[in-house]
């Protein structure tokens, strides 16, 4: 996968645009970014379960990432932004599962040429995450808990990708996202932190829609 993203990155960098359009690229100014795609979250630690759990790791299935983002691209290679969206995964083997609201500020640098149609770019972000665990009728240390509960907690990320401008104003693409989330505890039934966890990690490929202004 990292091998993969490096070399698209390396490609469009170097590229010879033999089909590039003629004119000026918007290269600075405002721009809208909406991707989608697929999560894949890493195991997690379970810390607490309504009591110790012993250091139990708990898998994810294969889930969904969602994401809006609008920002300032200052010139041809360099932007800031917000970003935020939705990450949703389930437990593998428990009906429950761990969402994630990401409130990021990322700083975006980019090959952005008026003579290359393809657009290289990576950048890292950091910020707040809403943490959303949802529980279905789930036991453990003898309680059953039901519901959903959200925390706040810090979070951050680093991504990387390659589009395509097929006019001036337009470009589509695909990229990678690795996102980091500070370990996490939720109040149940009236107990404070009665569910912990440890760090929570995702990693997007996502497909993406960028316009600028």
């Amino acid at each position: 996968m990292k091998m993969t993203i490096r070399s698209l990155i390396f490609a469009g960098a170097g590229c010879v645009c033999l089909a590039a359009r003629p004119g000026f690229a918007q290269n600075h100014g405002f721009y809208l970014n909406a991707e989608g795609g697929v999560a894949l979250a890493d195991q997690v630690n379970l810390k607490q379960f309504f009591g110790p759990t012993g250091g139990v790791q708990l898998d994810f299935d294969t889930g969904a990432r969602f994401t809006a983002s609008g920002g300032w691209n200052f010139n041809e290679y360099i932007g800031i932004e917000g970003e935020t969206g939705f990450i949703y995964n389930s437990f593998r083997k428990i009906e429950a599962s761990l969402s994630h609201v990401p409130m990021m500020a990322n700083v975006v640098v980019r090959y952005d040429q008026p003579n290359c149609n393809w657009i290289p770019y990576a950048g890292v972000g950091a910020g707040g995450d809403v943490s959303i665990i949802s529980l279905d009728n789930v036991t453990g240390n003898g309680v059953t808990a039901d519901g959903s509960e959200a925390t706040l907690e810090f979070a951050w990320q680093a991504f990387a990708g390659l589009r395509y401008r097929f006019n001036p104003s337009m470009s589509i693409g695909a990229g990678y996202k690795y996102y980091s989330v500070d370990g996490a505890s939720w109040d149940f039934a009236g107990f404070n932190n009665s569910i912990r966890i440890g760090h929570a990690n995702v990693h997007s490929i996502l497909i993406e829609f960028n316009m600028k202004f």
